[in-house]
């Protein structure tokens, strides 16, 4: 399947997931820091993810983290929504 995911200005991160047993720890947040911080470290002023429209804890957490809704994407049974952030606020930070 070919999903219209991350703009061309923009780091995307195309898969990122944890074990059910470790989720609940922080470590899906320290994931987001990571790659956001490779974002910045390529000079990168977006950060963007899909997320499935069904998996509304880890929309939560990426909510939470800063992203935000900019639309969706998918076919059939696989609907996904996409998510972006800012990154130019971390460096006023």
């Amino acid at each position: 399947m070919n999903l219209d995911e991350g703009d061309l200005n923009e780091y995307h991160v195309s898969m990122l997931a944890t074990l059910e047993s470790y989720r609940g720890n922080g470590l899906g947040q320290k994931l987001l820091t990571y790659a956001e911080q490779l974002a910045l470290n390529k000079n990168f002023t977006h950060i963007s993810l899909t997320v499935d429209v069904e998996k509304v804890p880890a929309q939560r957490l990426y909510k939470k983290q800063g992203y935000q809704f900019i639309g969706e994407t998918g076919q059939g049974d696989y609907q996904y929504y996409k998510m972006r952030k800012s990154l130019k606020l971390l460096y006023l930070k």
